[in-house]
């Protein structure tokens, strides 16, 4: 068996984008906006900057931390594409008898009616993500791609039905449709 002494990858930086690093603290800016993520929690892996590249480095690297290199050059890749593309999620009101609402006030997103109870159910916006409510569609857009998804994620969870046969209530918010920029990603037919 073969040691591995050390493992590099290289991520190329667009000419729309400027990026610095500031210790393990990335920083990327493109014409949507600003997106800061600290990378700190990874020790073992080592970044630095070479003109328009950034370099992700491990010494004596393991399969996890093999894994780990990969995944922080995902969360940057996905923070250049926030910035010059953004990211939707479009989510689906599915209802049989009892028309729920949803509403937007301030960072919270409501939703009311909901299998008909009296009581209110309320979720939280994570980062700055902007919410547009249709009649039956709910359209979630922002430049960090974490934020989106886990503001989508929170919804879905709260809708979700307990103690009650889930082929029969279906009621919820689904997502049916990923956009990056105008360019459709995933989407349910």
């Amino acid at each position: 068996m073969v040691k591995v002494a050390h493992a590099e990858e290289v991520l190329e930086i667009p000419d729309s984008v400027k990026l610095k690093l500031e210790g393990k603290q990335v920083i990327v800016e493109g014409k949507r906006g600003k997106i800061t993520k600290d990378l700190g929690h990874a020790r073992v892996v080592n970044i630095n900057r070479k003109d328009k590249q950034l370099v992700f480095s491990v010494e004596f690297p393991r399969k996890r931390e093999r894994a780990l290199l990969r995944a922080l050059i995902a969360h940057v890749e996905n923070m250049i594409i926030g910035v010059t593309k953004g990211f939707t999620y479009k989510m689906k009101l599915v209802y049989a008898h009892f028309p729920f609402t949803v509403e937007v006030k301030g960072d919270q997103i409501i939703v009311a009616n909901f299998l008909g109870e009296r009581g209110m159910r309320v979720a939280k916006k994570v980062g700055d993500v902007k919410v547009q409510v249709t009649k039956d569609d709910l359209i979630l857009s922002g430049n960090n791609k974490d934020d989106v998804s886990q503001t989508c994620s929170n919804l879905h969870l709260l809708l979700k039905i307990r103690k009650k046969d889930p082929r029969i209530f279906q009621d919820g918010l689904y997502m049916f449709e990923k956009l990056i920029g105008d360019e459709v990603v995933w989407k349910i037919t």
